[in-house]
């Protein structure tokens, strides 16, 4: 994200105030319009602070942390756990009757902010070789690193060394390393 400067905010400023002088010569008397103005730039103040507080940490929140099952996976082991839209016409989940499971929609997603965010509060990013770790040299306060599955030992050693110097977190920086090797 763009950080706002004091030019940007200043500039809000001075467009607040054209916005509240054509306001004032529109009506002298029209008090709630000026006070559902004023709160409009409120908002727009808030959305800036928003903005200059990236590098905080925001609190995650998951609406639905359980995992959405099929329905009868249950009771039958023909039937996975996987998610299968009911499409019968008695299915009393489709319907969405009280006490059933309940079905994915849009409603469930996460808060931009911090979807895809690990409880440590960082996004991850695949690494397939040395190269890829350049990309997290700026931002690794934010994303952190994970060595794909096809790399091989040697080069986790040399991917996990420079991230080391780098100082990018990687998240499974320990995996098919020994810490003695056998000559």
């Amino acid at each position: 994200m763009v950080k706002p400067t004091t030019e940007t905010l200043s500039h809000l400023l001075v467009i607040s105030q054209q916005k509240h002088r054509t306001w004032q010569k529109k009506s002298n008397n029209d008090h709630l319009r000026r006070m559902i103005f004023l709160s409009g730039i409120i908002q727009q103040v808030n959305k800036v602070n928003m903005v200059l507080s990236n590098g905080k940490r925001v609190k995650i929140v998951k609406k639905h942390p359980k995992r959405f099952t099929r329905h009868e996976s249950d009771r039958y082991l023909r039937v996975g756990e996987s998610w299968r839209k009911p499409k019968g016409i008695d299915n009393r989940v489709r319907r969405r009757f009280k006490g059933q499971r309940r079905m994915p929609k849009i409603g469930y997603g996460n808060a931009k902010a911090t979807r895809h965010m690990l409880p440590t509060g960082f996004k991850k990013i695949l690494i397939n070789n040395v190269g890829d770790l350049d990309m997290l040299l700026m931002n690794n306060k934010l994303y952190c690193g994970e060595i794909a599955h096809a790399v091989s030992s040697k080069k986790r050693k040399e991917i996990v060394e420079r991230a080391q110097l780098l100082r990018i977190r990687l998240t499974n920086g320990h995996a098919r390393l020994r810490a003695e090797e056998h000559e």
